[in-house]
């Protein structure tokens, strides 16, 4: 569940509102922002680039990963295998 913050006023129309949430541990984390402009209200939530940046470098470790397990693992098939070229040609 997300609490509201103290409302901030930023000029004569504009207020802006932070929403935040409990963790588990009991930190107050800001989940996003409320903003009223002229009796309209837009959310624009909080986007935590450390958790995007670790996203991408994790997947990135994993495809390297892959991609050299595939490299370097020995074929199915004997390594004495030849294809024979039909010469009637």
């Amino acid at each position: 569940m997300g609490t509201h913050g103290e409302p901030v006023r930023i000029d004569e129309s504009t207020t802006v509102i932070p929403v935040e949430r409990r963790t588990l541990r009991g930190r107050t984390v800001t989940i996003g922002f409320l903003t009223v402009h002229d009796g309209e209200t837009t959310w624009t939530p909080a986007v935590d680039g450390n958790l995007i940046a670790i996203l991408g470098v994790s997947t990135g470790l994993i495809a390297a990963t892959l991609s050299t397990l595939a490299i370097l693992r020995r074929p199915p098939w004997p390594s004495d295998y030849t294809v024979a070229l039909d010469e009637r040609r």
